[in-house]
C-alpha cells in the first residue's frame, strides 16, 4: 500500500527538478525581462511536478522513470503537432504518424533502460539534461563594443494610417504626443511602408532591405541572415532591449538578433512561456482558437520598457512596439470620438475572425473607425509616457509599420495584400540632439530607418534620396481566385508598386497593370515591373526611360 504514494512522491520530485532546471535555463539563457525570478522558479517547480504526476498512471510503480518518460512524451507531442512557418517545408516528423510510433517505441526503450538505473544516478543525469540539453534556444548575440553615443529609441506603431493621425492633419486629435515630437524634429510627410504585414515590414525597418531583397512576405516566416541595426548599435557599445506587443514579432523568428533583452512573453509570469507548461498552454490555446491573437496592450509594454530603462545606464537602445491600433479595437481609455454614419456592419462580409468579439454592440462602420482612432490615441499616450522618461537628449524615431483598410477596395478592417496609400502611407518622425525642426515632403521609405539613425548619431542628416517608394506583397484578389479553384493553394501570385510624385503604378503577376496619377506613368510602371521581376538590366530602354529609372535609383543594380 505504501508503493503508490512513494511512486507519486518520486515522480513529483523528479518533475519538480525538471521544472527547476527549465526555470534556471530561462534565467541563464532567455532574453525576456524576468522581473520576478523567484515567482518564475516557483511556477517552474510546481508546473513540472504537476506535469510529471499523470505519467504515474501510465508507468505505475516506476517513480522518476515514469515521470521522465511522460515529460519526454509531452516534448514529443509538441514537436509533432507544431505547425511550420508559412512557406517553410516542415520537418519530416511534423504531423507524421510514423514519428509518433517511433517516438513511442523510443520512450518504451528509454523506460526499460532507465528502470534499472538507481534513482540517485537518474536524478543526476536528469538534472544535467534539464539544465543544459533542454534550455530554451536563443540566437547568437554579438559582443558589445566600447564606443558610445546618445541613447536611441525606436517606436513602431502597428497598423497606423498616416491619414488618421492628427499630426498629419486628421480632424480628430489622435496623436498629440507625436505632434509634440514632430515640433522638435523632422516630420516625414510621405513615409511609405513596402508591405502591409507586420513581420516583413519590421524586417525592413531594421535591415534597410525591402521584401524584394529579404524575401519575407508573410508573418511567421523566419528571417534570413540580414544586416541588422540592433547588432550595429550593440557593436557601437549600446545596451540593447526590445519590448514587443504581438506574437508575430516573436524572437524565435529572428527578430531578437542583437538584443540583450527581447521581451516577448505575454503570460502572467515573465519567462513562463518558455517552460514546458507554458509551451503546452499556448499550444492548447492556439489549437482551441486558430485565430488567437496573442498580444498585450501598450501600457504593459511601456511599463516593461521603462523598468529596463531605469535599471540600465547609457548608452541604451530600446525598441518599443505598440500593437494597439491593430484589431480588435478595444481601447481601455481615451476620448470618445463618436462615430455617426457609415455602412451597417451586418451588410459586410469577409470580416477578420479575430474582430468578432470586439464588434458586439456596434452597428455601423463609423463606430468601428472611431474605436480605431481611440486605439491610436491610446498608443500615442503610451508613447508619450516612454518619451517623457527618455528625455530630449535621446535620438528618437517613431514609424508606423503599415496601415489599415476602411472599405478601400471592398476590404474592411483588414490589411496585408494591397499596396495603396491607406495601407502603406505611415507616420514617420525623427528627433534628437542637433536635429533641427523641419518637414520633408519627399517620398521616404521605412527601410531608410537604419541610415537615418546612423546619420543622427553621427550628427548629420543627408539629403533625401530618390523621390520614390516601393512595395511588394502577395496579391489578395489573384490568390483568392487561385484558392477558389484549389482550396489548398498557398499564396503564390505577387504584385509590386512604385510610388512617384506624379502617381502610383501597380503591376500584378497575373498580367494586370494600373496607373493612378498624371501622364501615362510608363516609366513608373516599368520600374514596378522591374521590381517584380527582380531585374532591370538588359532591357531595350529609351533615353527618357533610362533617365527616369536612374532618378528612381534603378539603374546599375537591383533597386
Amino acid at each position: 500500500m505504501k508503493e503508490i504514494p512513494n511512486t507519486w512522491m518520486s515522480a513529483a520530485a523528479f518533475g519538480a527538478a525538471w521544472g527547476l532546471g527549465e526555470g534556471l535555463g530561462v534565467l541563464a539563457h532567455g532574453r525576456n525581462l524576468v522581473d520576478q525570478p523567484a515567482l518564475l522558479l516557483a511556477l517552474a517547480v510546481l508546473s513540472g511536478a504537476a506535469l510529471a504526476l499523470p505519467a504515474v498512471l501510465l508507468c505505475r510503480s516506476m517513480g522518476w522513470v515514469g515521470a521522465l518518460v511522460g515529460l519526454l512524451g509531452l516534448e514529443l507531442i509538441l514537436a509533432v503537432v507544431t505547425d511550420p512557418p508559412p512557406f517553410v517545408e516542415p520537418a519530416w516528423y511534423v504531423g507524421s504518424p510514423i514519428a509518433v510510433v517511433l517516438g513511442a517505441l523510443g520512450l518504451a526503450v528509454t523506460r526499460e533502460l532507465l528502470r534499472r538505473v538507481p534513482a540517485r544516478v537518474g536524478f543526476v543525469l536528469g538534472a544535467i539534461a534539464i539544465m543544459w540539453g533542454l534550455r530554451p534556444p536563443v540566437s547568437s548575440l554579438v559582443p558589445k563594443g566600447e564606443r558610445g553615443g546618445p541613447d536611441v529609441v525606436i517606436v513602431t506603431l502597428d497598423t497606423t494610417r498616416a491619414d488618421h493621425s492628427s499630426t498629419y492633419g486628421y480632424e480628430r486629435e489622435t496623436t498629440p504626443q507625436l505632434t509634440a515630437l514632430a515640433e522638435r524634429g523632422v516630420l516625414f510627410e510621405a513615409g511609405w511602408s513596402p508591405i502591409a504585414v507586420t513581420g516583413p515590414s519590421h524586417a525592413t525597418v531594421f535591415s534597410g532591405l525591402g521584401p524584394w531583397e529579404h524575401g519575407v512576405l508573410l508573418n511567421g516566416t523566419p528571417l534570413p541572415e540580414l544586416p541588422w541595426l540592433p547588432e550595429r548599435l550593440r557593436e557601437r557599445g549600446y545596451e540593447t532591449a526590445a519590448f514587443v506587443s504581438a506574437y508575430v514579432l516573436d524572437g524565435r523568428y529572428g527578430f531578437d538578433r542583437g538584443f540583450g533583452v527581447y521581451d516577448d512573453d505575454f503570460g502572467p509570469v515573465a519567462g513562463g512561456s518558455d517552460l514546458l507548461f507554458g509551451r503546452l498552454w499556448w499550444g492548447f490555446l492556439r489549437w482551441q482558437d486558430p485565430h488567437l491573437l496573442a498580444e498585450r496592450t501598450g501600457d504593459v509594454t511601456v511599463d516593461r520598457a521603462l523598468e529596463w530603462w531605469a535599471n540600465n545606464e547609457g548608452p541604451r537602445f530600446a525598441w518599443v512596439h505598440l500593437f494597439d491600433a491593430h484589431g480588435p479595437y478595444e481601447a481601455s481609455a481615451g476620448p470618445d470620438f463618436g462615430g455617426d454614419g457609415g455602412l451597417p456592419l451586418d451588410s459586410l462580409t469577409d470580416l477578420p475572425p479575430y474582430l468578432s468579439d470586439s464588434l458586439e454592440g456596434r452597428t455601423t462602420t463609423e463606430q468601428v473607425v472611431a474605436e480605431y482612432d481611440r486605439e491610436m490615441h491610446f498608443a500615442d499616450a503610451q508613447m508619450g509616457r516612454l518619451l517623457a522618461a527618455v528625455g530630449p537628449e535621446a535620438v528618437v524615431l517613431v514609424v508606423g509599420d503599415h496601415g489599415e483598410s476602411f472599405g478601400e477596395g471592398g476590404v474592411w478592417f483588414d490589411h496585408g495584400q494591397d499596396l495603396e496609400d491607406h495601407s502603406l502611407h505611415v507616420p514617420m518622425v525623427l528627433a534628437g540632439p542637433g536635429i533641427a525642426p523641419s518637414r520633408r515632403a519627399e517620398l521616404t521609405e521605412i527601410g531608410d530607418v537604419p541610415t537615418l539613425v546612423t546619420e543622427a548619431l553621427d550628427g548629420r542628416l543627408a539629403e533625401p534620396g530618390p523621390d520614390r517608394a516601393r512595395g511588394l506583397a502577395f496579391d489578395r484578389n489573384a490568390n483568392q481566385a487561385l484558392r477558389a479553384e484549389n482550396p489548398g493553394q498557398r499564396p503564390a501570385l505577387r504584385m509590386a508598386a512604385l510610388r512617384v510624385p506624379d502617381g502610383l503604378a501597380v503591376v500584378h503577376e497575373d498580367g494586370r497593370r494600373t496607373w493612378s496619377g498624371e501622364g501615362d506613368g510608363h516609366a513608373a510602371t516599368l520600374g514596378a515591373e522591374a521590381l517584380l521581376a527582380g531585374e532591370v538590366q538588359g532591357r531595350d530602354l529609351s533615353d527618357d526611360e533610362i533617365e527616369m529609372l536612374r532618378s528612381l535609383g534603378y539603374i546599375d543594380g537591383l533597386p
